[in-house]
């Protein structure tokens, strides 16, 4: 069973994310005027996507100045917020308007004090109460509560499936680890070049959150997958103009058949960058096939569209650089005829914000001394993902086989549809088609190109075709006045029992068969973080195998199991001896041993473990290095106890490493 400390661990990143969203919305009350055109998920997706966008590009800006910080990033989002509030019109004078509000400022405090009314109160957080009609209103209410439904459930499903887990602390897991910390060194490129976009976003959620950049990095594919299940549910509703029904059968696909979904279930917990990326990507695709030409040419809208292809392309450039495209081949195909100018302007936005991005990356990677040719190609492949299923229901070959016979018959009814009524079935018509080219892609085996990510795509995109054909399903229940009659309610109870009982009569044998995970990994990563938490960094060494100093990396002294066992005695008993002689410890420095050092000791059956790479006899002697000690009357504390791992403190100089002995 997992580790609970680990296990909070993982939950408290998340509930902490959720408080500053809590505060965001906030924020968003104060400064935001009402909309009546978003609301409810609408206008959560917006701003999501805005808001990932926007931070994505600040980081990459930040870290080429070497400014990248907690603070810098929430001094501009707080200049933001405030000029949002000002709303001031930048075309004009400033002068009279900041006048205009300082005057209204003065009346507001005055008003305040006269009738004894608090600044900042409840009225403040109120939007218009005629902003929504009753109707609205209630499809505002459902959406919430159900798209919080699946969050939840999502978060829940993910979360089950570290007990599988073979992604932390494997190379993978130490690749991205890495990473992560390159972005707080303020190195945007590295050498393997991976696209850092997901890195930079999962490092300020360590910043906000207060976490570790170990613990953020393992929880962090919970928030994604969490994010993309609720992103299908929106996108569906919106593309199929309806209320529930399609994209919550979609949702509910994605989050519990893993007999028909090719995902790897032993990294199911790896953080995906083409899962982020798609998060953004849906709703582009979304706003690009639902929305009419007019808002497509405002201004605004190209501007936004702009954003999020850049960020699009710092997160996956696999993505931005085919399935984008594909998406504008879709919609080049169903609107060219009739919207020739709008088609053409949205594609050449599509180049623009692709050639800005390459002309970035060619003058920092000369200022870098990066070859920016490589770095391009290499992100069109990713070595950190591979395709192992073997809890489908069928061989991949035959179940992609059969999905993309699926797709077509879709997509061929949906074009009928689309000539009987425009309206109602154009943008259904665009996704299934889009469907159909996706399955095709995979088809082909293209040699060019990656299979692995694109299986990630798919595996996002095959509930959209679920729910397409619950979409058609009500749109015949509807020509026997049957679909107006049954509740949403129990709409969405029979979807849940449906997926529910696949769940249970096809998967749950099968993930029976799955390896579990390590359990010594949750101990380790849990050690790690309560250091991290309550430690000053560098005021402590560590002796634990080398591979597992990286987690800490920066944050202390290591030693080797071979350089303890062999030395360290020695070395404690000229300290000891010149302990209080500081003129002889100040031209000696090398003799001084670290404040603490704490030292890992794994239980027997854990060395015997050949996966985990610890020696017996490197152990026993570590074991009796310790005892040793004690009987010198050295003060040792045992720092974490558990069955699998005991980590001893053998405290040099007291007071002197935790936090909390410095102010208590």
């Amino acid at each position: 069973m997992m580790n609970f400390l680990f296990a909070y661990n993982l939950v408290l990143g998340p509930f902490r994310l959720l408080l500053f969203i809590a505060f965001i919305y906030a924020i968003n009350l104060l400064v935001i005027k009402p909309s009546k055109k978003k609301y409810g998920l609408d206008l959560f997706i917006s701003s999501y996507a805005f808001f990932v966008s926007f931070l994505i590009i600040l980081i990459l800006i930040l870290t080429q100045l070497n400014s990248y910080d907690f603070i810098v990033v929430g001094f501009i989002l707080l200049l933001i917020a405030v000029f949002t509030f000002l709303d001031l019109d930048f075309k004009k004078d400033l002068r009279p308007q900041l006048k205009h509000i300082r005057t209204r400022f003065i009346l507001y405090v005055v008003k305040s004090i006269e009738f004894k009314t608090p600044l900042l109160g409840e009225k403040n957080f109120k939007k218009s109460k005629n902003s929504l009609d009753q109707e609205k209103r209630v499809i505002k209410l459902w959406q919430i509560s159900v798209g919080v439904i699946i969050v939840i459930l999502c978060f829940a499903s993910r979360f089950y499936f570290f007990k599988y887990d073979n992604y932390t602390l494997s190379d993978f897991w130490y690749q991205d680890l890495s990473s992560i910390k390159e972005i707080t060194k303020q190195h945007w490129f590295i050498a393997n070049g991976n696209s850092l976009g997901e890195m930079a976003l999962i490092n300020f959620y360590a910043l906000i959150t207060g976490i570790s950049d170990a613990v953020a990095l393992s929880s962090f594919a919970l928030i994604t997958t969490s994010l993309l299940a609720l992103v299908l549910f929106w996108m569906l509703n919106r593309i199929t103009r309806s209320i529930m029904v399609p994209g919550f059968t979609a949702a509910m696909v994605f989050i519990y058949w893993y007999c028909f979904l090719p995902l790897n279930v032993n990294l199911m917990t790896q953080p995906k960058s083409v899962f982020l990326a798609l998060t953004l990507a849906f709703p582009l695709l979304t706003y690009l096939f639902v929305n009419d030409s007019k808002k497509l040419q405002q201004k605004r809208a190209k501007a936004l569209f702009v954003l999020f292809v850049l960020a699009i392309a710092l997160i996956n450039w696999f993505v931005a650089m085919v399935i984008i495209p594909v998406m504008l081949f879709v919609y080049f195909i169903f609107n060219v005829k009739k919207q020739t100018k709008q088609v053409l302007t949205i594609i050449g936005y599509y180049a623009l914000s692709i050639l800005v991005l390459i002309l970035c990356y060619c003058i920092i990677g000369y200022l870098q001394s990066k070859e920016i040719s490589f770095y391009l190609s290499t992100n069109l492949f990713s070595f950190n993902y591979y395709t192992y299923a073997p809890q489908l229901i069928l061989p991949i070959k035959q179940l992609y086989s059969y999905y993309y016979i699926s797709s077509v018959v879709l997509g061929v009814l949906s074009v009928v549809l689309y000539f009987k009524n425009t309206f109602k079935y154009k943008a259904v018509a665009m996704l299934s088609v889009f469907l159909v080219a996706l399955f095709s892609m995979y088809q082909l085996q293209l040699t060019f190109m990656d299979l692995d990510i694109l299986n990630l795509i798919l595996v996002a995109s095959i509930p959209l075709g679920f729910g397409l054909i619950v979409f058609y399903c009500t749109e015949l229940l509807s020509f026997v006045t049957l679909r107006n009659t049954i509740k949403i309610p129990l709409q969405l109870f029979v979807i849940t029992i449906s997926v529910l009982a696949v769940l249970y009569g096809f998967e749950s044998q099968k993930l029976k068969n799955y390896p579990v995970r390590n359990p010594i990994n949750a101990h380790i990563l849990k050690v790690y973080d309560l250091m991290d938490q309550t430690l000053l960094p560098f005021s402590y060494a560590i002796v634990n195998r080398e591979v597992n100093s990286r987690i800490g990396e920066d944050k202390h002294y290591f030693i080797n199991y071979q350089e303890f066992d062999a030395s360290y005695m020695d070395q404690d008993e000229i300290y000891y001896k010149f302990k209080n002689n500081t003129n002889y410890l100040k031209y000696h420095p090398e003799i001084v041993l670290p404040q603490s050092v704490f030292v890992f000791i794994y239980d027997k059956d854990v060395v015997l473990n050949t996966k985990n790479g610890l020696d017996i006899i490197e152990q026993e002697k570590a074991q009796s290095q310790i005892d040793l000690l004690l009987q010198k009357g050295r003060k040792i504390n045992v720092f974490y106890d558990s069955k699998e791992l005991k980590v001893y403190e053998i405290i040099n100089e007291p007071k002197a490493s935790h936090i909390d002995d410095l102010f208590f």
